[in-house]
């Protein structure tokens, strides 16, 4: 889907800056999205991981896809396959899964 080192994903660096194209943001919020829906990982412990990012940066970009899921489909039945594969190669999605 997307092609994002995780270097890319966990520079600390912010969008704005002119090291960081644009082009990292949303693959990035995506993650930060999988990440809170398949792990029990708070929204601090996520922002920490992608580059000590603030935890309200995280509850923005979950929200944000969220929104983005619901109005397009393509994007929705993209990320629903990335969760299912992620889910399948780390264990049953049962115990992944947050409800």
């Amino acid at each position: 889907m997307y092609a994002s080192t995780t270097t890319c994903m966990r520079c600390a660096t912010r969008s704005r800056d002119a090291h960081q194209p644009a082009a990292y943001v949303l693959p990035r919020q995506i993650a930060m999205y999988i990440a809170r829906q398949l792990t029990w990982a708070s929204l601090e412990e996520i922002g920490r991981e992608f580059g000590g990012r603030h935890h309200t940066s995280v509850l923005y970009a979950v929200s944000k896809i969220e929104r983005m899921r619901r109005s397009d489909g393509a994007l929705d039945s993209a990320i629903g396959r990335l969760m299912d594969d992620i889910a399948l190669h780390l264990g049953s999605s049962s115990n992944l899964e947050r409800k």
